[in-house]
């Protein structure tokens, strides 16, 4: 699959050899106060990975989407605020201070023929 899932709320190795504390470790004695991480309304570009251990954990809060059949994203009622409260806790662990949302624009593809969904005079 590709690398545009979530298949866990762990920084991957790949990217991150050292993990996500120790980079923000050394962001940090760099002088640099505040930690961000930035991350789409989704999880990740295409939700979260099916057969991921994410996924298994977190099933009753997850919800197959209309654009990516195969992807799995938060439930926009009661499973989004517990896939965030539980990811958001996981990068306060490791020392991340705030997060930047995006992609938002993308839900109402994912959401279509799934919950009534109202576009707004202007939007595309």
């Amino acid at each position: 699959m590709s690398e545009d899932v979530l298949a866990s709320f762990s920084a991957g190795r790949e990217k991150f050899p050292s993990g996500l504390e120790a980079l923000i470790r050394k962001v940090r004695n760099l002088g640099i106060k505040y930690f961000g991480v930035w991350h789409t309304l989704q999880g990740y570009w295409r939700g979260v990975k099916p057969d991921s251990p994410l996924a298994r954990e977190l099933e009753d809060s997850l919800i197959r989407g209309s654009v990516y059949g195969d992807r799995l994203i938060p439930e926009p009622k009661a499973g989004a605020r517990r896939f965030f409260d539980k990811f958001y806790k996981e990068l306060r662990k490791r020392g991340v201070d705030f997060v930047k949302v995006d992609n938002q624009f993308d839900l109402y593809g994912y959401f279509l023929g799934k919950y009534p969904l109202k576009r707004r005079r202007g939007s595309i």
